[in-house]
């Protein structure tokens, strides 16, 4: 692949994590970018001093790390609380909120770096890609989106094999043989979850889409964001 956009800048979403710190190097090896990471802490990411380091030491030019936990809680948790929002009417949402305040984060940063180019690390499945390319569109339709996860040369299709760590162990997860653990940490909540075969997956779903649930139940998350608006009523 040639380096067709040598001289060009591209502000990355980086999270600290291996994807978009390897997509730092691709980005410059393959492209010929000039990388700019630009990381917003909605409250899970920690030391970002730490994370601004890593992306320099893996090839960007500037890291730009921001706190965007207040304006997190103030216009995205609890305007979604009020609301009583929940992710396909099961739990609150929680990651599906801080996408649009990131990709507002990258825009804005591409602005100030003056990049027609922005990149994030997204797969080509599940929603986030989703989520980043529509909230980048919406806000600067004239900027190019990149996703170097999807550009064909990195798989992630083969399940990762881990054992539980510390943070695992914590949540009551059984522990009998290795698996793929995810934690998905964001500033409203944290929640811990196994990975199982896909077809598993689909006939839970199937076998909970043909059982209905008792007439007059209601989920516990359901409860919780009736009482939390109750409360701010009050």
């Amino acid at each position: 692949m040639s380096k067709r956009y040598a001289g060009e800048t591209c502000v990355l979403a980086y999270s600290g994590g291996l994807d978009t710190s390897v997509a730092v190097a691709w980005l410059r090896e393959a492209l010929g970018f000039e990388v700019v990471t630009c990381t917003g802490d909605l409250g899970a990411t920690g030391d970002l001093e730490a994370v601004q380091r890593k992306a320099i030491q893996s090839g960007a030019k500037k890291a730009i790390v921001q706190d965007a936990r207040d304006i997190f809680v103030r216009y995205f948790v609890w305007p979604a609380l009020q609301a009583g929002a929940l992710y396909q009417d099961r739990y609150p949402l929680a990651t599906a909120l801080g996408r649009p305040l990131l990709a507002k984060l990258l825009v804005d940063a591409a602005r100030a770096e003056g990049a027609r180019f922005v990149a994030h690390g997204c797969t080509g499945k599940g929603n986030d890609q989703v989520r980043f390319d529509l909230a980048v569109g919406a806000l600067a339709p004239d900027l190019t989106v990149i996703a170097p996860m999807r550009a064909g040369t990195r798989s992630r299709s083969r399940p990762r094999r881990r054992a539980p760590t510390a943070s695992t162990r914590t949540c009551g997860a059984a522990r009998s043989k290795p698996a793929c653990w995810r934690i998905h940490g964001t500033l409203p909540r944290a929640t811990c979850s196994r990975g199982q075969p896909n077809r598993t997956r689909r006939r839970r779903r199937q076998s909970k889409s043909s059982s209905p649930s008792p007439k007059g139940s209601r989920s516990r998350s359901t409860a919780y964001i009736s009482r939390a608006c109750r409360s701010s009523a009050g």
